[in-house]
């Protein structure tokens, strides 16, 4: 510590300042010897009260908790985030209690493991191999701070050895429940949800072990990606090959069966001008229509000599010049 250093170091220059005294012959030189070691020793022990004053405080960060230690004994005591009274003999370790994400890709660089892929394979219920991009939303509980520091340490240590290798086990847990069509498709978000409750599952029973109630909450499980085996995609795209062709001619009968019935709508209007027409036509109209005809030829001055049945029922008056 600090100011047990700043003790020691008063101590050393009071005794060098009083041996001073006691060897020296001249009684002026020997007052002002003590008047410089007085002098000393009232700014040493301002200093020393002062940096005592100064260790009795800590200032936690937001969004952090303080874990008190004391010669390695850890304290329950959990110091949230401003300025905090402590025991001037502890040291503070800070951990974060924001949330947290932890990453597992197959590109490099994009996950935890940036210096290689780092996708997790499972197998799906029909015995096929899928692997998973996944992230993980998950923070320290502050009331758990000092245990979670005393049995796995700091907030690095922690994730490396309880939340992925339980994001690892989670993930084939729940993989297991579903056949790749589920995982790849329409279950997506009920295989997220089960990876979450696998995940609470395990870091539960990891911590109830150890006499905790909680330790760390998993907020959040995003499934970013799902890559089937070749031969899977090959029989989804397949798959969805036959679909569009399927909907693309469903597409085609349907105007088809538009196009008959448009048809359909227009032959049953032509026949049914053709029997108001035909209704319409008696003998007496047609004769009347006949003779209209005719004295239309005869009055016409273009016209030359025309021969045309005659009906004796027919009584044409036509003025023929």
């Amino acid at each position: 510590m600090i100011w047990l250093a700043i003790i020691a170091g008063v101590v050393f220059m009071v005794s060098f300042v009083v041996s001073r005294v006691y060897q020296g012959e001249d009684e002026e030189d020997k007052r002002e010897v003590r008047e410089v070691a007085k002098w000393i020793a009232t700014i040493s022990v301002g200093l020393v009260i002062l940096f005592f004053v100064f260790s009795l405080f800590t200032i936690i960060p937001t969004g952090h908790v303080g874990v008190q230690v004391v010669f390695g004994k850890v304290q329950k005591k959990v110091l949230f985030e401003g300025l905090q009274m402590k025991n001037p003999l502890a040291s503070i370790k800070k951990m974060t209690i924001q949330s947290q994400s932890y990453t597992m890709s197959k590109i490099v660089e994009e996950g935890e493991k940036s210096d290689r892929p780092d996708a997790i394979s499972a197998l799906t219920k029909d015995n096929l191999p899928v692997q998973l991009d996944i992230t993980v939303i998950y923070r320290l509980v502050p009331s758990a701070a000092p245990e979670v520091y005393r049995i796995l340490g700091t907030t690095e240590i922690y994730t490396e050895k309880v939340v992925r290798p339980s994001i690892r086990t989670a993930i084939r847990n729940a993989v297991a429940k579903f056949s790749a069509s589920e995982v790849m498709s329409e279950k997506r978000r009920e295989v997220e949800k089960s990876i979450e409750e696998e995940l609470h599952k395990i870091i539960e029973d990891y911590f109830s072990k150890r006499n905790m109630e909680e330790g760390i909450f998993v907020e959040r499980v995003l499934l970013r990606n799902v890559d089937p085996p070749e031969r899977l995609k090959k029989a989804i795209q397949a798959k969805l090959e036959a679909e569009q062709e399927a909907e693309k001619m469903a597409f085609v009968l349907q105007k088809e069966k538009m196009e008959a019935k448009r048809k359909a709508v227009e032959a049953q209007g032509i026949a049914n001008a053709q029997m108001i027409i035909a209704r319409s036509l008696t003998t007496e109209y047609l004769q009347w229509y006949y003779i209209q005809t005719l004295r239309e030829l005869v009055d016409s001055p273009n016209n030359s000599t025309i021969v045309l049945p005659f009906d004796q029922k027919l009584t044409p008056l036509l003025q023929v010049k």
